[in-house]
């Protein structure tokens, strides 16, 4: 699954920053409801982790490290909080490959889709 972003409307995937004294998984299990209406299971350990620049309000860049989880999808809903703010969209690993700009992210996407065909 890959939404949009907000500003730059580039593909990329559900993410937040840290939430008070919340587990990065239970932010990521958040912000995959808030951001791309999903609901499911979120896995105990990261699978990995990418880098990207994002710009400020102030127009400063700064670098952010994102922990990334896998997500076991349980219910898409047809309405969540940000669904007027994004878009969302299903795409083989490949084509979510070449939609995300951040190399980092790509070389995750690619990892996890490895892991999961070798599991099946």
């Amino acid at each position: 699954m890959l939404i949009t972003s907000r500003n730059t409307r580039r593909w990329v995937i559900p993410k937040g920053r840290p939430m008070g004294r919340k587990q990065p998984r239970d932010v990521a299990r958040i912000e995959a409801l808030e951001e791309a209406g999903l609901e499911g299971i979120v896995s105990r350990r990261a699978a990995g982790f990418f880098h990207y620049l994002k710009r400020l309000k102030a127009g400063s860049v700064v670098l952010c490290r994102v922990e990334v989880f896998a997500f076991a999808v349980r219910r898409q809903r047809k309405t969540w909080l940000e669904s007027s703010e994004r878009d969302r969209r299903w795409f083989a690993a490949e084509r979510a490959i070449e939609l995300v700009r951040e190399p980092e992210l790509k070389e995750l996407i690619a990892t996890v889709a490895r892991d999961i065909l070798q599991r099946d």
